[in-house]
């Protein structure tokens, strides 16, 4: 069953093995018809795609699937060192350079 289309194959290699992290039996199918865009045409037919391979995991992978497409926004936070407000998606403080991965 198709669960899935990508829009490139890195974006369906990222979903497959967060699918496969939770138990989901899933198969890549078209990976290599992506190279040949240009040559075949360019929709979905060319495109990488996710198949389960038990169809009732189907709903436990698209709620994998809507959270992959749509992460919570991350949380601004102040650097420690110097106080700067920085917003979430950013790691490291453009002031003084502290990281927050590095804790």
């Amino acid at each position: 069953m198709k669960i899935y289309t990508a829009t490139h194959p890195l974006e369906a290699h990222m979903l497959m093995q967060l699918l496969h992290q939770q138990g989901i039996a899933c198969e890549l199918r078209g990976e290599m018809l992506f190279a040949l865009r240009g040559e075949i045409p360019m929709d979905s037919s060319s495109a990488p795609s996710l198949w389960l391979q038990k169809p009732e995991q189907q709903t436990a992978a698209q709620q994998i699937i809507r959270e992959f497409l749509n992460p919570p926004p991350a949380e601004c936070w102040q650097c420690p060192e110097c106080g700067e407000h920085h917003e979430g998606q950013f790691s490291a403080c453009w002031q003084c350079g502290f990281s927050q991965t590095a804790q």
